[in-house]
Protein backbone atom coordinates (compact mmCIF):
# COMPACT_ATOMS: atom_id res chain seq x y z
CA UNK A 1 0.00 0.00 0.00
CA UNK A 2 2.78 2.42 0.95
CA UNK A 3 4.57 1.62 -2.28
CA UNK A 4 1.46 2.52 -4.31
CA UNK A 5 0.94 5.73 -2.31
CA UNK A 6 4.55 6.71 -2.87
CA UNK A 7 4.26 6.03 -6.59
CA UNK A 8 1.01 8.00 -6.78
CA UNK A 9 2.64 10.89 -4.92
CA UNK A 10 5.60 10.99 -7.30
CA UNK A 11 3.27 10.98 -10.28
CA UNK A 12 1.26 13.82 -8.72
CA UNK A 13 4.37 15.96 -8.26
CA UNK A 14 5.51 15.14 -11.79
CA UNK A 15 2.18 16.46 -13.08
CA UNK A 16 2.58 19.45 -10.78
CA UNK A 17 5.82 20.44 -12.52
CA UNK A 18 4.40 19.84 -15.99
CA UNK A 19 1.29 21.91 -15.23
CA UNK A 20 3.49 24.68 -13.86
CA UNK A 21 5.45 24.70 -17.12
CA UNK A 22 2.28 25.43 -19.07
CA UNK A 23 0.63 27.73 -16.53
CA UNK A 24 3.67 29.93 -15.96
CA UNK A 25 4.95 30.15 -19.52
CA UNK A 26 2.27 29.78 -22.19
CA UNK A 27 1.42 33.48 -22.34
CA UNK A 28 5.09 34.52 -22.34
CA UNK A 29 5.73 32.23 -25.27
CA UNK A 30 2.66 33.23 -27.26
CA UNK A 31 3.31 36.98 -26.88
CA UNK A 32 6.93 36.67 -28.01
CA UNK A 33 7.01 33.66 -30.34
CA UNK A 34 3.97 34.28 -32.54
CA UNK A 35 5.10 37.78 -33.67
CA UNK A 36 8.60 36.41 -34.35
CA UNK A 37 7.13 33.60 -36.47
CA UNK A 38 5.10 36.11 -38.47
CA UNK A 39 8.20 38.26 -39.05
CA UNK A 40 10.15 35.21 -40.27
CA UNK A 41 7.36 34.11 -42.61
CA UNK A 42 6.68 37.63 -43.90
CA UNK A 43 10.31 38.01 -44.98
CA UNK A 44 10.29 34.77 -46.97
CA UNK A 45 6.84 35.49 -48.41
CA UNK A 46 7.88 38.98 -49.54
CA UNK A 47 11.09 37.79 -51.19
CA UNK A 48 9.35 34.84 -52.83
CA UNK A 49 6.63 37.07 -54.24
CA UNK A 50 9.23 39.45 -55.67
CA UNK A 51 11.16 36.62 -57.35
CA UNK A 52 7.95 35.15 -58.79
CA UNK A 53 6.94 38.51 -60.24
CA UNK A 54 10.35 38.79 -61.91
CA UNK A 55 10.08 35.28 -63.29
CA UNK A 56 13.14 34.08 -61.37
CA UNK A 57 11.17 31.29 -59.74
CA UNK A 58 7.79 29.73 -60.35
CA UNK A 59 7.13 28.04 -57.02
CA UNK A 60 5.19 29.28 -54.02
CA UNK A 61 6.67 29.19 -50.52
CA UNK A 62 5.27 26.58 -48.17
CA UNK A 63 5.16 25.73 -44.49
CA UNK A 64 8.47 23.85 -44.52
CA UNK A 65 10.22 26.65 -46.41
CA UNK A 66 9.24 28.98 -43.57
CA UNK A 67 10.43 26.42 -41.04
CA UNK A 68 13.78 26.15 -42.81
CA UNK A 69 14.20 29.92 -42.83
CA UNK A 70 13.65 30.04 -39.07
CA UNK A 71 16.71 27.83 -38.56
CA UNK A 72 18.81 29.08 -41.48
CA UNK A 73 21.28 30.97 -39.31
CA UNK A 74 24.52 32.17 -40.88
CA UNK A 75 27.28 30.53 -42.86
CA UNK A 76 30.41 29.43 -41.04
CA UNK A 77 32.50 32.36 -39.80
CA UNK A 78 36.25 32.43 -40.43
CA UNK A 79 38.17 35.11 -38.45
CA UNK A 80 40.93 35.10 -41.08
CA UNK A 81 38.48 36.09 -43.83
CA UNK A 82 38.36 39.70 -42.63
CA UNK A 83 34.56 39.75 -42.72
CA UNK A 84 32.63 41.21 -39.80
CA UNK A 85 31.14 38.70 -37.39
CA UNK A 86 27.34 38.85 -37.40
CA UNK A 87 24.98 37.52 -34.77
CA UNK A 88 22.06 35.41 -36.11
CA UNK A 89 19.38 37.16 -34.04
CA UNK A 90 16.37 35.04 -35.02
CA UNK A 91 18.22 31.76 -34.61
CA UNK A 92 19.56 32.89 -31.22
CA UNK A 93 16.08 33.80 -30.03
CA UNK A 94 14.68 30.42 -31.07
CA UNK A 95 17.64 28.69 -29.41
CA UNK A 96 17.90 30.65 -26.15
CA UNK A 97 14.31 31.56 -25.32
CA UNK A 98 13.33 28.25 -23.71
CA UNK A 99 16.37 28.18 -21.36
CA UNK A 100 15.53 31.79 -20.48
CA UNK A 101 11.91 30.91 -19.67
CA UNK A 102 12.95 27.94 -17.51
CA UNK A 103 15.94 29.73 -15.97
CA UNK A 104 14.95 30.07 -12.31
CA UNK A 105 12.25 27.43 -11.80
CA UNK A 106 14.39 24.72 -10.17
CA UNK A 107 16.29 27.26 -8.07
CA UNK A 108 13.05 28.93 -6.96
CA UNK A 109 11.43 25.61 -6.06
CA UNK A 110 14.49 24.64 -4.04
CA UNK A 111 14.53 27.92 -2.06
CA UNK A 112 10.89 28.57 -1.20
CA UNK A 113 8.78 26.96 1.49
CA UNK A 114 6.38 25.24 -0.90
CA UNK A 115 9.23 23.78 -2.94
CA UNK A 116 10.99 22.48 0.17
CA UNK A 117 7.75 20.88 1.37
CA UNK A 118 7.42 19.12 -1.99
CA UNK A 119 11.02 17.94 -1.76
CA UNK A 120 10.49 16.60 1.75
CA UNK A 121 7.27 14.78 0.83
CA UNK A 122 8.91 13.14 -2.19
CA UNK A 123 11.31 11.29 0.15
CA UNK A 124 13.84 10.71 -2.64
CA UNK A 125 15.64 13.54 -4.41
CA UNK A 126 15.75 11.64 -7.70
CA UNK A 127 12.03 12.19 -8.16
CA UNK A 128 12.47 15.93 -7.60
CA UNK A 129 15.11 16.15 -10.36
CA UNK A 130 12.98 14.09 -12.74
CA UNK A 131 10.12 16.50 -12.09
CA UNK A 132 12.30 19.45 -13.07
CA UNK A 133 13.40 17.61 -16.23
CA UNK A 134 9.70 17.08 -17.00
CA UNK A 135 9.22 20.83 -16.51
CA UNK A 136 12.02 21.51 -19.03
CA UNK A 137 10.61 18.97 -21.50
CA UNK A 138 7.13 20.50 -21.25
CA UNK A 139 8.54 23.99 -21.85
CA UNK A 140 10.41 22.71 -24.93
CA UNK A 141 7.34 20.97 -26.36
CA UNK A 142 5.12 24.00 -25.69
CA UNK A 143 7.61 26.37 -27.30
CA UNK A 144 8.05 24.37 -30.50
CA UNK A 145 4.32 23.68 -30.86
CA UNK A 146 3.73 27.45 -30.68
CA UNK A 147 6.46 28.00 -33.33
CA UNK A 148 4.82 25.44 -35.61
CA UNK A 149 1.39 26.92 -34.93
CA UNK A 150 2.58 30.46 -35.73
CA UNK A 151 4.09 29.39 -39.05
CA UNK A 152 1.03 27.27 -39.84
CA UNK A 153 -1.32 30.22 -39.18
CA UNK A 154 0.71 32.46 -41.47
CA UNK A 155 0.56 29.82 -44.21
CA UNK A 156 -3.22 29.63 -43.83
CA UNK A 157 -3.69 33.42 -43.78
CA UNK A 158 -1.58 33.91 -46.92
CA UNK A 159 -3.08 30.84 -48.58
CA UNK A 160 0.41 29.40 -49.00
CA UNK A 161 1.21 25.77 -49.55
CA UNK A 162 1.54 23.55 -46.49
CA UNK A 163 4.30 21.57 -48.21
CA UNK A 164 7.51 23.09 -49.56
CA UNK A 165 9.46 23.85 -52.71
CA UNK A 166 13.08 22.86 -53.29
CA UNK A 167 13.28 25.83 -55.63
CA UNK A 168 12.56 28.12 -52.66
CA UNK A 169 15.15 26.37 -50.55
CA UNK A 170 17.77 27.22 -53.15
CA UNK A 171 16.68 30.69 -54.35
CA UNK A 172 15.57 32.28 -51.09
CA UNK A 173 17.44 30.41 -48.38
CA UNK A 174 20.64 29.81 -50.31
CA UNK A 175 20.72 26.08 -49.69
CA UNK A 176 22.62 23.89 -52.09
CA UNK A 177 20.19 21.83 -54.18
CA UNK A 178 22.77 19.07 -54.45
CA UNK A 179 22.39 18.31 -50.73
CA UNK A 180 18.60 18.36 -50.49
CA UNK A 181 17.23 14.83 -50.03
CA UNK A 182 13.66 13.64 -49.52
CA UNK A 183 11.11 15.64 -47.58
CA UNK A 184 11.11 13.13 -44.71
CA UNK A 185 14.74 13.97 -43.88
CA UNK A 186 13.95 17.68 -44.02
CA UNK A 187 10.98 17.20 -41.67
CA UNK A 188 13.25 15.33 -39.28
CA UNK A 189 15.96 18.00 -39.36
CA UNK A 190 13.53 20.86 -38.77
CA UNK A 191 11.53 19.29 -35.94
CA UNK A 192 13.40 16.63 -33.98
CA UNK A 193 16.84 18.26 -33.93
CA UNK A 194 15.75 21.74 -32.74
CA UNK A 195 13.57 20.16 -30.04
CA UNK A 196 16.31 17.93 -28.68
CA UNK A 197 18.81 20.81 -28.86
CA UNK A 198 16.38 22.95 -26.85
CA UNK A 199 16.02 20.15 -24.30
CA UNK A 200 19.80 19.74 -24.06
CA UNK A 201 20.36 23.46 -23.41
CA UNK A 202 17.40 23.83 -21.04
CA UNK A 203 18.31 20.83 -18.90
CA UNK A 204 21.93 22.01 -18.89
CA UNK A 205 20.81 25.39 -17.60
CA UNK A 206 18.63 23.73 -14.96
CA UNK A 207 21.47 21.53 -13.72
CA UNK A 208 23.85 24.50 -13.59
CA UNK A 209 21.31 26.47 -11.54
CA UNK A 210 21.71 23.84 -8.81
CA UNK A 211 25.34 24.92 -8.50
CA UNK A 212 25.26 28.57 -9.56
CA UNK A 213 22.70 31.34 -9.36
CA UNK A 214 20.17 31.12 -12.24
CA UNK A 215 21.50 34.32 -13.83
CA UNK A 216 25.03 32.89 -13.99
CA UNK A 217 23.77 29.54 -15.23
CA UNK A 218 21.84 31.23 -18.05
CA UNK A 219 24.81 33.46 -18.86
CA UNK A 220 26.93 30.32 -19.23
CA UNK A 221 24.40 28.89 -21.71
CA UNK A 222 24.36 32.16 -23.67
CA UNK A 223 28.16 32.21 -23.88
CA UNK A 224 28.18 28.54 -24.91
CA UNK A 225 25.69 29.13 -27.72
CA UNK A 226 27.44 32.26 -29.03
CA UNK A 227 30.79 30.47 -28.83
CA UNK A 228 29.26 27.68 -30.92
CA UNK A 229 28.42 30.27 -33.55
CA UNK A 230 31.90 31.83 -33.50
CA UNK A 231 34.16 28.78 -33.08
CA UNK A 232 34.02 25.46 -34.92
CA UNK A 233 35.02 23.13 -32.08
CA UNK A 234 33.60 19.59 -31.68
CA UNK A 235 32.19 20.14 -28.17
CA UNK A 236 30.50 23.41 -29.18
CA UNK A 237 27.46 21.85 -30.81
CA UNK A 238 24.74 24.46 -30.29
CA UNK A 239 24.95 25.54 -33.95
CA UNK A 240 24.10 22.05 -35.16
CA UNK A 241 20.59 23.26 -35.98
CA UNK A 242 21.93 26.10 -38.13
CA UNK A 243 21.10 24.92 -41.63
CA UNK A 244 23.44 27.14 -43.65
CA UNK A 245 26.37 25.61 -41.77
CA UNK A 246 25.23 22.05 -41.64
CA UNK A 247 23.15 21.43 -44.73
CA UNK A 248 25.61 18.73 -45.80
CA UNK A 249 25.17 17.08 -42.38
CA UNK A 250 21.63 17.90 -41.28
CA UNK A 251 20.04 16.98 -44.57
CA UNK A 252 21.53 13.51 -44.68
CA UNK A 253 19.39 11.03 -42.80
CA UNK A 254 22.13 8.89 -41.28
CA UNK A 255 24.13 11.85 -39.99
CA UNK A 256 21.02 13.59 -38.66
CA UNK A 257 19.96 10.44 -36.85
CA UNK A 258 23.45 10.15 -35.37
CA UNK A 259 23.28 13.79 -34.27
CA UNK A 260 19.93 13.15 -32.59
CA UNK A 261 21.35 10.09 -30.84
CA UNK A 262 24.32 12.17 -29.63
CA UNK A 263 22.09 14.88 -28.22
CA UNK A 264 19.81 12.37 -26.48
CA UNK A 265 22.87 10.70 -24.97
CA UNK A 266 24.11 14.06 -23.67
CA UNK A 267 20.69 14.78 -22.15
CA UNK A 268 20.75 11.44 -20.31
CA UNK A 269 24.31 12.06 -19.09
CA UNK A 270 23.48 15.52 -17.75
CA UNK A 271 20.36 14.20 -15.99
CA UNK A 272 22.46 11.55 -14.26
CA UNK A 273 25.02 14.22 -13.33
CA UNK A 274 22.22 16.43 -12.01
CA UNK A 275 20.90 13.62 -9.82
CA UNK A 276 24.39 12.97 -8.45
CA UNK A 277 25.00 16.67 -7.74
CA UNK A 278 21.63 17.13 -6.06
CA UNK A 279 22.05 14.00 -3.95
CA UNK A 280 25.26 15.51 -2.53
CA UNK A 281 23.82 18.99 -2.01
CA UNK A 282 23.34 20.07 1.62
CA UNK A 283 20.05 21.94 1.42
CA UNK A 284 19.77 22.71 5.13
CA UNK A 285 23.27 24.18 5.24
CA UNK A 286 22.49 26.26 2.18
CA UNK A 287 19.30 27.57 3.77
CA UNK A 288 21.13 28.48 6.99
CA UNK A 289 23.81 30.35 5.07
CA UNK A 290 21.20 32.37 3.18
CA UNK A 291 19.16 33.15 6.32
CA UNK A 292 22.15 34.27 8.38
CA UNK A 293 23.64 36.04 5.40
CA UNK A 294 20.48 38.09 4.94
CA UNK A 295 20.40 38.99 8.65
CA UNK A 296 23.95 40.23 8.48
Amino acid sequence: MKRNETGTGRFYFLLYDMKNAVRKNWLKMVVVVLPVCFVICAGVHRETSFLRENGTISSQAGFWNYMADAYTGLEEYFPTSGLQFEIPAIWLLLTLYVPFIAANYAYHEMHNDMGLQVLIRMKKRTGWIIGKVAYCLTCVLLFHVIVWLGIFLFSIIENDSLSSSKEIYSAVLGLNMAYLPSQSYIYFSLTALPMIMSLFLTVSQMILSLILKPVWAYLFIVVYVIASVYFRVPFLIADYTMILRNQCVMFQGIDSAWGLFTLLTLVIIEIVMGIFIFQKKDLLKKEEEEVYGNKC
